[in-house]
């Protein structure tokens, strides 16, 4: 079964995802900035389990970025 959540501040799900994808496995070294404050966050569950994240927030009125 495939479930999402949105989470207003960044939870430890998306965390443990970035940190393996981007910083372990692509070798990002800034993955974590000041946008994850003001960031609206989304996590895919499939079966419960953590299994994809998305960011999104406001860059100017009417106009979002993921």
């Amino acid at each position: 079964m495939i479930s999402f959540k949105t989470y207003s501040s960044l939870p430890a799900d998306a965390v443990f995802i970035r940190q393996k994808v981007f910083v372990e496995e692509q070798g990002f070294q800034d993955e974590f900035d000041e946008t994850d404050q003001k960031a609206q966050h989304i996590v895919l569950y499939m079966d419960s389990f953590p299994a994809a994240v998305c960011r999104f927030f406001s860059v100017m009125k009417n106009r979002l970025m993921l």
